[in-house]
C-alpha cells in the first residue's frame, strides 16, 4: 500500500513538473510583446494599495482629449483600439491605455476586482489627460467609463460606448462555480495549464471568428498570432482569472440613468456575448442616448467598420444632438 502510494504522489509530482515546464515554455516562445498603435508609448505609475504599477499608455494629435478603453477577456489589450486611434488623432489629442494585467502594463498576481478599473481610469484621467475628455469605451471598459462619468463628470465631458455591459450582462455579482473558477485559474500549475488552453491558437481563432466577428474572414493569423502573444505573456493569467471569477462585473443599473453628459451608444448587429438586444435597456433607461447599429459587425464594430464607426465617431465628438433613439 505504502508503495502504491508512493507511485502516486510520484507520478503526481512527475505531471506537475511537466505542466510547469510546459507552462514556462509557452511563455517563453510567445516572444516579446510591441503594441502596434501609432504614437509615442508612456508608462503612468499608479500608486495602488501602497504599490506602484506601471500603466502603458500611447498617445498622439492635439485638440480635445479621447481616452479610449478597450474590452475586458483573455487576450485584451489597447490594440483592439487601433483603427479609432488612428484616425481620431488627426483631430484630437488620443490616449489608449493598457489596463493593469494587460498588453505592455503590469500584470501582477494581485486579487483584481472592477473597482480597480474604475479607479485607474480615474486617476488617469485627473493625473494624465489633466481636463475634461471623451471616453470611447467597449464591453467592460464602457461600464468602467460610465461609472467613472456619474462618480467625476468634471472629468468626463461625452462618451461612446461600444456594446457596453453592466445592465444585462457582466453586472451581478459571481455564482460560487464562477468565484471557484477564479481561483483554480490563479494556481501556479494547473491554472496555468487551464488558462493556456484557453489562450491556444486554436481557442482564440474560435473565439475570434465565432464569438467576436461578424465576417470570419476577417480573423487572420497575424491577428491570432497577436492575441497569442498578449496571452502568453508572464502573469498574463491573473486578471482573466479575476474576469472569470465574475470579480470584474460592473453594474450601471443605478448610475447610468443619472449621467449629464451626452452618450452614443454603438453595437453591431451580429454581436453574440453581448446581443444588440441589450441595447434596449441601455435606451430604456436614459432615452436622450443615441443608438447606431452596424449590421455588418459583430462585437468589435469600430475595428469591422472602421471608417463608418470613424465617422459616427467624430459627429458625436464634434456636438451633442438632442433627438431620441429608436430601440434595437
Amino acid at each position: 500500500m505504502v508503495k502504491r502510494v508512493t507511485t502516486i504522489l510520484g507520478l503526481a509530482a512527475g505531471a506537475a513538473a511537466g505542466l510547469g515546464a510546459l507552462n514556462t515554455w509557452l511563455s517563453w516562445q510567445a516572444g516579446p510583446l510591441e503594441n502596434p498603435l501609432p504614437g509615442s508609448g508612456h508608462f503612468y505609475h499608479w500608486v495602488r494599495d501602497n504599490e506602484v504599477y506601471n500603466i502603458f499608455y500611447k498617445v498622439q494629435g492635439g485638440g480635445r482629449p479621447v481616452v479610449l478603453v478597450h474590452g475586458i477577456h483573455a487576450a485584451a489589450s489597447s490594440a483592439e483600439m487601433l483603427h479609432p486611434f488612428s484616425g481620431l488623432a488627426r483631430d484630437h489629442r488620443v490616449y489608449a491605455l493598457d489596463l493593469l494585467g494587460f498588453g505592455l502594463s503590469d500584470r501582477p498576481g494581485r486579487t483584481y476586482t472592477a473597482i480597480d478599473y474604475v479607479d485607474l481610469l480615474d486617476d488617469f484621467l485627473r493625473d494624465v489627460v489633466q481636463q475634461p475628455a471623451a471616453i470611447i469605451g467597449s464591453g467592460l471598459g464602457a461600464a468602467y467609463a460610465i461609472t467613472v462619468a456619474a462618480r467625476a463628470p468634471e472629468r468626463v465631458d461625452r462618451l461612446i460606448l461600444i456594446c457596453p455591459t453592466g445592465l444585462e450582462h457582466l453586472a451581478d455579482p459571481p455564482s460560487t462555480w464562477q468565484r471557484l473558477a477564479g481561483r483554480v485559474l490563479r494556481t501556479p500549475i494547473l491554472g496555468s495549464a487551464l488558462f493556456n488552453a484557453l489562450v491556444s491558437r486554436r481557442a482564440l481563432r474560435y473565439f475570434l471568428t465565432e464569438r467576436v466577428y461578424a465576417d470570419p474572414a476577417r480573423v487572420t493569423e497575424a491577428m491570432i498570432d497577436a492575441y497569442y502573444c498578449t496571452s502568453h505573456q508572464a502573469g498574463a493569467r491573473y486578471a482573466p482569472a479575476a474576469f472569470i471569477g465574475g470579480a470584474l462585473n460592473q453594474s450601471v443599473r443605478e448610475t447610468y440613468p443619472t449621467l449629464s453628459q451626452p452618450v452614443q451608444i454603438v453595437w453591431g448587429r451580429a454581436a453574440k456575448i453581448t446581443p444588440v438586444s441589450d441595447a434596449n435597456q441601455f435606451i430604456r433607461l436614459r432615452p436622450q442616448s443615441h443608438l447606431r447599429v452596424f449590421d455588418r459587425a459583430g462585437l468589435l464594430p469600430h475595428d469591422e467598420c472602421p471608417d463608418e464607426f470613424l465617422a459616427l465617431a467624430r459627429e458625436a465628438l464634434g456636438a451633442a444632438r438632442s433627438e431620441p433613439a429608436a430601440d434595437a
